[in-house]
């Protein structure tokens, strides 16, 4: 599926610092700098991966909208609730201390 060009330049205002491609209108995957995966929030509160994001969600004719972006620097992985998809963070879950 394509998604309209410009369609999300009308809601840069609601997902300030994210750079949309502008050859293909597509939000990124990875932050720039820096390179850290991006998980998408739609307005129902679903965490999206970039592609299930960059695909227009219709429900009963309701277009869901992007409205948050963040990067996932460390924890587990995060899934998608669209596809089900595992997110990665950047630097991995944090080492559990075994105490003796």
């Amino acid at each position: 599926m394509t998604v309209p060009k410009g369609f999300y330049q009308r809601q840069a205002n609601v997902l300030p610092g994210v750079h949309i491609n502008e050859d293909t209108g597509l939000l990124p995957s990875f932050a720039f700098p820096g390179g850290y995966p991006l998980i998408y929030m739609d307005s129902a509160g679903d965490n999206l991966c970039p592609d299930c994001a960059n695909a227009v969600t219709l429900v009963s004719g309701l277009a869901f909208l992007i409205v948050r972006c963040y990067a996932h620097y460390e924890g587990g992985p995060i899934q998608c609730d669209e596809c089900s998809a595992l997110i990665e963070s950047a630097y991995g879950e944090e080492p559990s201390e075994n105490i003796d």
